[in-house]
């Protein structure tokens, strides 16, 4: 695969969200801890594999957002199903506890994104400079 010269923010955002929203519910189900941050760092990874550090970390955050608003509503599908290990002994949250949750997943996972992306435009623009010399 040869990588374009200039790739778009979005389509790099929408590459890393295939990946991340995959590999996050994996690791969900088999209970590796922070499961959805592995997943959105892997996504931010592949997110800025053709872009400079700078819109990386813009993809890689970009591909964090969508990634959580995607996990929203595979979380709750994966629980009806009981793919979710220890889901079934949950009290439920108060809203007020329920809205600081969200609020801090979101930024830590747009936060591993960002940085998935950084380092995924980084290695790749270092590999690229190998080769050219």
């Amino acid at each position: 695969m040869t990588p374009p010269s200039q790739k778009s923010l979005w389509a790099a955002a929408f590459e890393g969200l295939v990946v991340s929203v995959p590999a996050g519910a994996i690791l969900l189900i088999l209970g590796f801890p922070f499961p959805l941050y592995v997943g959105a760092f892997l996504g931010g990874v592949f997110a800025g594999r053709f872009l400079n550090p700078k819109l990386g970390a813009f993809a890689g955050a970009l591909m964090g957002l969508l990634s959580f608003s995607i996990d929203v509503w595979v979380l709750p599908l994966l629980a009806s199903f009981g793919l979710l290990p220890g889901s079934e002994n949950v009290p439920e949250p108060t809203v007020e506890v329920l809205l600081i949750v969200l609020v801090l997943a979101l930024t830590f996972e747009i936060f591993t994104g960002a940085a998935g992306g950084v380092l995924g435009s980084y290695l790749t623009n270092k590999i690229k400079r190998k080769e050219e010399s």
